[in-house]
């Protein structure tokens, strides 16, 4: 079996039994979903709930677990289920006066998905800024959530691996809402 599906599947039952053992029955896709919508709505975002949700399924593997932390080899850690740098924090709260704190990234379920959802919007349009067809502006957004804002469709990288998987997820994700 699959290394990668035996971990979504571990995280997932994980996230279940601390689901019943607080009583919280709050998080379930479901519960994301309404607030993806809510923030889309609320700061006028222009991405979809699809693309947050492929984004949020590729880097927390489906788990309501905010306490993950990303790859300790980085310069910049990341964390909780969106996995938000530092660095994307500050280039969020400041283009959406978010005020979230880095404590927040791993405290704040909530507030970690909007701080990524912010962070994805902002990635989102700063690809949109290259004028490309709307398949090659997403899968660049992706691109620099990963690489960073900065982060252009020419240089190749391992940005680009992460737009790939992110980007199919998410063609898969729309496909299932119709």
């Amino acid at each position: 079996m699959n290394k990668s599906l035996i971990l979504i599947g571990v995280s997932a039952l994980i996230a279940v039994l601390t689901l019943k053992k607080s009583g919280s029955k709050k998080f379930s896709m479901d519960y994301i979903s309404e607030l993806i919508d809510t923030f889309i709505s609320k700061y006028n975002f222009e991405v979809n709930k699809e693309m947050v949700l492929a984004v949020y399924l590729v880097e927390s593997g489906g788990s309501f677990d905010n306490n993950i932390i990303g790859d300790l080899n980085k310069k910049y850690q990341s964390y909780g289920i969106m996995q938000v740098s530092r660095p994307a924090l500050a280039d969020s709260n400041k283009a959406y006066n978010l005020n979230i704190s880095n404590d927040d990234l791993q405290t704040s379920f909530k507030k970690n998905l909007l701080a990524g959802t912010a962070y994805l919007n902002l990635c989102y349009e700063s690809a949109l800024k290259n004028a490309f067809d709307d398949s090659t502006t997403k899968w660049l957004a992706f691109k620099k959530y990963n690489g960073g804002v900065d982060t252009t469709l020419i240089v190749k990288s391992s940005a680009n691996n992460y737009a790939d998987k992110v980007y199919n997820l998410y063609l898969k994700l729309l496909s299932e809402e119709k």
